[in-house]
């Protein structure tokens, strides 16, 4: 299902496969987009799971964009104090602070 591949462990196996698994999270994630506008909490939870596994492979720039996208999504659509909007907003501030 969708969500078991978003949730299988990336940080496993050599640079290759790694590469190839970001690769097939992305598609995942650009087709639940296409169906929800990004707004479902499904497609809210991929996202972030994308964005932590893009910010483990060093493309921190590429997860900071992502975060602070779905957190303005997640806000807007759930509230501020949803769990989502919660976690994206969490995850932008240590992209931010790894940054510095």
């Amino acid at each position: 299902s969708n969500i078991a591949l978003a949730k299988s462990k990336f940080g496993a196996g050599s640079k290759v496969s790694n590469e190839e698994s970001l690769e097939k999270q992305q598609e995942l994630y650009k087709q639940m987009i296409e169906k929800s506008r990004g707004e479902s909490t499904e497609t809210i939870q991929v996202g972030i799971s994308l964005a932590r596994n893009l910010w483990r492979a060093n493309r921190a720039i590429e997860a900071e964009r992502l975060l602070t996208k779905l957190a303005a999504t997640s806000k807007q659509v759930h509230g501020q104090h949803h769990r989502l909007t919660e976690t994206a907003a969490l995850g932008l501030r240590m992209c931010k602070e790894r940054k510095v």
